[in-house]
């Protein structure tokens, strides 16, 4: 058997951004023989080493999830290696990541077989500023960022409609305070984000999806060829952390265009043609 030297592989990050059919992506990359999709979705790894207060919070949710599996363990677990001690060994190797870059990448080193490819897909890794991409550039030496928009109006749409409400006005009411809070329309600077990953990486180096193009065999294929694998089928017809069907009026749709329309001018200047129907259209009845 020939003995895999440390470091040799492709490190495959999904930078976001949310909503934007990255939990799929996950669950097709699982399904993939030469991918080794991280158990861990999100690993949280880079925006911990931005700021304190993140930091802070995804290890005290990491700490909190390694006791939930620890608490399930049985002595039959310990012994035979089951799926329950996996799911503790999970979580607990990425406690023990804490800051360090060397320990980051031995959590994928260690779960590697054959697969030429590791991944990872966090999606508030798009919020990061220039110096933390280059943090990720530095980090290995082959490493390659996906990166999926989707229409602004659906994405917080959604994002909404993840939630319960009594009734469909509720749902609505909550869309339009969503599209018009600051706090949110701030998650929507594509062109900021796109800028920050170009600062750091060469074309052939990262890519830009649609998440209306994203489930087709064309669409998966060229991420495909753009991680250097083999084509491998996907389920389009498996819907992973989907959210309640509801279709959005159009006078709460014009609310979200208005809200967002630096984004559909500067995604009409930056990507022409290849815009998808989706943007067009809002583009054609509200712009």
């Amino acid at each position: 058997m020939t003995t895999r030297m440390k470091r040799d592989f492709t490190l495959a990050i999904g930078v976001g951004a949310p909503r934007c059919g990255t939990s799929w992506l996950a669950n097709y990359f699982r399904g993939h023989p030469e991918v080794m999709m991280s158990p861990i979705k999100e690993m949280n790894f880079f925006n911990s080493l931005e700021d304190q207060s993140v930091y802070d919070r995804n290890m005290e949710r990491f700490l909190q999830r390694t006791k939930k599996h620890c608490d399930a363990l049985t002595f039959e677990d310990l012994q035979n290696n089951t799926q329950r001690f996996e799911n503790y060994t999970n979580f607990s190797d990425r406690l023990t990541i804490n800051r360090s870059t060397d320990r980051y990448l031995d959590y994928f080193e260690k779960r590697l077989t054959d697969e030429p490819v590791a991944c990872e897909i966090t999606t508030s890794y798009c919020l990061l500023n220039e110096h933390g991409f280059e943090k990720i550039r530095r980090s290995h030496p082959d490493i390659k960022l996906i990166l999926i928009l989707r229409n602004p109006i659906d994405r917080v749409w959604s994002m909404v409609r993840r939630r319960d409400f009594s009734n469909e006005k509720e749902v609505y009411n909550a869309f339009e305070n969503a599209s018009t809070s600051h706090r949110i329309s701030g998650k929507f600077h594509y062109g900021n984000m796109i800028k920050n990953i170009e600062n750091n990486f060469s074309k052939n180096d990262y890519k830009v999806v649609f998440y209306e193009n994203l489930f087709s065999d064309n669409q998966i294929n060229d991420i495909c060829d753009f991680l250097g694998i083999g084509q491998h089928k996907g389920n389009f017809e498996v819907k992973v952390n989907s959210a309640h069907s509801l279709k959005l009026p159009t006078d709460y749709r014009k609310i979200g265009f208005d809200q967002f329309k630096d984004v559909f001018s500067w995604s009409k200047e930056t990507f022409s043609d290849t815009l998808p129907s989706r943007w067009a259209t809002d583009i054609k009845m509200y712009g």
